[in-house]
């Protein structure tokens, strides 16, 4: 009686730690987020889970990269512009580009240890807008060491 138990437990374990890493693998990135860097492994010019190295976490100012990433859908042609905000809210970095797809991947990567130097430690902001619109936005908590 008491393999059996176990064995029942053991099964359902292991269905349910198999359903849950297949809800995992397939669950989507949000549009706009950071990471340490992103690989196109499968050269499609669109970001899945599995191709992004840091989610969303801190970032130290020893030797790390910070990308602000953001996916945006937009018709073809489309002017796009974004901006960097330092943590006291002023204007970094700032750029345009074309959208060339209906949908498309911007990525915008910086040393962490210049952007602390520029600006501090605290949460840098990206914002890509369309028009003056704001279409997006994510923070990074940027952290000196």
């Amino acid at each position: 009686m008491n393999r059996w138990f176990l064995w029942c437990i053991s099964a359902i374990c292991l269905i349910t730690a198999g359903c849950y890493s297949v809800k995992f693998e397939t669950e989507p990135l949000p549009p706009f987020f950071t990471c340490y860097r992103w690989i196109d492994a499968d050269h499609d010019n669109r970001v899945a889970k599995s191709e992004v190295e840091g989610l969303n976490r801190p970032f130290y100012s020893t030797y790390q990269t910070v990308c602000f990433m953001g996916e945006i859908h937009e018709p073809f042609g489309t002017i796009l512009s974004w901006e960097l905000h330092g943590p006291d809210g002023s204007v970094n970095d700032r750029g345009t580009s074309l959208q060339l797809d209906d949908i498309m991947v911007y990525r915008n990567c910086y040393s962490v240890k210049d952007l602390v130097a520029a600006g501090g430690a605290g949460t840098w902001t990206m914002e890509w807008l369309v028009k003056e619109v704001k279409v997006g936005m994510v923070g990074a908590e940027l952290v000196e060491q």
